[in-house]
């Protein structure tokens, strides 16, 4: 397929419109659209007109590197870069919003929790949740940080898109903004006119 519509599409992730003639590489066309951004997957699918099933190509660790890399796309091909699962921390972290995964390693609970800079003075230790959606079910996992930071309880392994929250204990926001304080003066004073 030659002329003014023989384009490869790239969408995703990366995403644009390359024309070609004759055959290109796929890290090539990749990289005329502006490469993998942090957020893709190494794993890119590539529908071709008239074959039935896409062709799945696993760049490993290394794109530049990796032998996959230099596969001929052809015109009318549609590669589709997919988005790379992530982790969203939410609640009494040092930091919240999300973490992304890497296709290559494992996350754990305990190296989610350090890369937010690790749990506050308010959070509820032991009522942390995941939660993790599947098709159209949720679950919800509650896990006592404390004992999993200290060994004394196994080390979760997250999966994509799970949900970790952990919640504050009301007390000890009380204590951390010195409300708590505050009411206990007040309920002092109070004792000390009623027995005047």
């Amino acid at each position: 397929m030659e002329g003014p519509n023989a384009v490869i599409t790239v969408v995703g992730e990366a995403h644009g419109v390359v024309p070609v003639t004759g055959t290109r590489r796929l890290l090539d066309v990749i990289s005329t659209v502006g490469g993998l951004p942090n957020s893709a997957s190494h794993i890119i699918t590539i529908h071709r007109p008239g074959v039935a099933q896409p062709i799945v190509v696993d760049l490993g660790t290394d794109p530049l590197h990796s032998s996959l890399a230099d596969i001929p796309v052809f015109a009318g091909d549609t590669i589709v870069v997919a988005r790379i699962g992530v982790i969203y921390m939410i609640g009494a972290f040092k930091s919240t919003g999300t973490i992304p995964l890497t296709p290559y390693a494992q996350l754990t609970l305990m190296q989610a929790t350090a890369l937010s800079g690790g749990p506050t003075f308010e959070g509820k230790y032991s009522d942390l949740r995941i939660i993790r959606t599947s098709g159209d079910h949720r679950s919800v996992v509650k896990v006592n940080i404390h004992n999993v930071l200290y060994g004394k309880a196994p080390d979760p392994i997250l999966q994509p898109n799970d949900i970790v929250f952990l919640p504050s204990s009301d007390i000890k926001a009380a204590i951390s903004n010195g409300t708590l304080g505050t009411i206990l003066g007040i309920v002092g004073l109070l004792i000390s006119i009623s027995y005047r």
